[in-house]
């Protein structure tokens, strides 16, 4: 490591905040409309964002799995990725925002409270696995007034 770069540190017991942003990490409340963003491939996808405190600048991942909330039943729209954490100057807390959470067929939970639950882990043995989870339940909303900018019902 470079003098003067500041990493995240790993902790026994870390914890994050689930949130959204495209640049940079926005909370996300219970409740709230979630607009899909479409992506270059003609799909759509939720912004996802994590705030960490505990959790290392690399080797981290990120799960997540789309749900219909009031029955808990998938939508299909999961994966997990390594994501890249970043310290937030003056704070205790990593952030990383930008992760694409990519929408299997969004038209058919168009309007519908969705429950986005993840998991946020790090393994510093080939034995160990620390992590700790978060969900949000939004409303999922459309992307403007193009019926098709998620690709072709």
């Amino acid at each position: 490591m470079d003098a003067g770069v500041v990493e995240c540190s790993a902790e026994a017991n870390p914890s994050y905040e689930l949130g959204t942003g495209e640049s940079s990490f926005e909370p996300l409340v219970d409740g709230q409309d979630l607009f899909f963003a479409p992506g270059p491939q003609g799909g759509c996808h939720f912004w996802l964002g994590v705030r960490t405190v505990g959790f290392p600048s690399r080797g981290t991942k990120l799960r997540y799995e789309v749900v219909y909330a009031d029955t808990g039943t998938t939508t299909m729209s999961r994966s997990s990725f390594a994501i890249a954490l970043e310290p937030v100057d003056g704070e205790d807390v990593c952030e990383a925002a930008g992760m694409t959470g990519f929408l299997i067929q969004p038209w058919k939970f168009e309007d519908a409270r969705v429950e986005i639950r993840t998991e946020v882990w790090y393994e510093p043995t080939s034995t160990t696995k620390v992590s700790a989870t978060a969900s949000k339940t939004v409303m999922a909303r459309w992307p403007g007034d193009d019926p098709n900018v998620c690709g072709p019902r």
